[in-house]
C-alpha cells in the first residue's frame, strides 16, 4: 500500500511543525510522491498566526513545487470557516481542533456537531475534511452524504483514525471519495500515513474511492 500524493503537511510555519519548505520538498521526493501540499494551521489557530507571512508562504510553496494550502477550522454552528479571512488558497483542508477558546463549537450532542459540519461544507469551498470524529463525534454517514454531493474528500488520517470500520463502510456506501494524508508535522513523516495503512488493513475498502492510492 502506497500513496502518490500527500495533501496535509505542516512545516515550520505552523508553530507545532518543523522543517523548511526545501526540507518538505526533499522529503516528498524521497517518499516517491508525485504531488504534495503544504497546509499550515489557519490564521486564528494557536499554532497558526502567519497571516502577515501569507505572500511569503505562497511564494515559497510555488518555488518548491508544493500546492499552497491551509488547514482551516470548523468551529462555528453557522458554518463560518475559521482562519481563512478571505484569502485565496489552492487547497483548503478543514477540520475541528480542540482549543480552550472554542468551547462554543462543542454542542454536546452528535446531532449538533454533525449539523456544524454540514453547514460548513455547504457554505464554503472545501477540498478535504480532515481527521473526522477527532475531538468531537459526528454522524459520519450524514457528513459523508453531503461531502459526496459537494465533491469534498474525506481524509483517512495518517496519525490517527477516529472513525470505526463500520463508520468507514457507512461512509463508503454513500459514494464519497477518500484521501489518505500523513498530517506530517516534520519532514520525516511526509508520505508516511502509518495509522491510515493500519486502519485499512482491517476493512474491505474500495480502492477506486481512495483518490491517491497507488495502483
Amino acid at each position: 500500500m502506497r500513496i502518490t500524493k500527500d495533501f496535509h503537511i505542516h512545516n515550520c510555519i505552523s508553530k507545532d511543525g518543523t522543517g523548511s519548505f526545501d526540507d518538505i520538498a526533499a522529503a516528498a521526493k524521497s517518499a516517491g510522491l508525485t504531488k504534495f501540499a503544504i497546509t499550515n494551521h489557519s490564521f486564528n489557530h494557536k499554532y497558526g498566526r502567519w497571516e502577515n507571512d501569507y505572500e511569503f508562504v505562497r511564494a515559497e510553496c510555488k518555488r518548491v513545487g508544493a500546492v499552497f494550502g491551509i488547514e482551516a477550522d470548523i468551529y462555528r454552528k453557522d458554518g463560518r470557516l475559521g482562519g481563512v479571512r478571505g484569502r485565496e488558497f489552492e487547497l483548503v483542508v478543514a477540520g475541528f481542533h480542540r482549543s480552550p477558546n472554542w468551547g462554543r463549537a462543542f454542542f454536546g450532542t452528535k446531532k449538533g456537531n454533525t449539523q456544524m459540519y454540514i453547514n460548513t461544507i455547504q457554505k464554503n469551498k472545501i477540498d478535504i475534511l480532515a481527521h473526522l470524529n477527532t475531538y468531537i463525534k459526528v454522524d459520519c454517514k450524514a457528513v459523508a452524504e453531503v461531502a459526496a454531493s459537494r465533491g469534498v474528500l474525506i481524509e483517512i488520517n495518517g496519525k490517527r483514525v477516529d472513525f470505526t470500520h463500520q463508520e468507514f463502510l457507512d461512509m463508503q456506501s454513500t459514494g464519497v471519495k477518500f484521501i489518505i494524508n500523513s498530517d506530517a508535522h516534520c519532514p520525516s513523516g511526509v508520505g508516511k500515513p502509518t495509522a491510515a495503512y493500519e486502519f485499512l488493513k482491517g476493512v474491505k475498502f474500495n480502492p477506486k474511492q481512495i483518490v491517491n492510492l497507488a495502483k
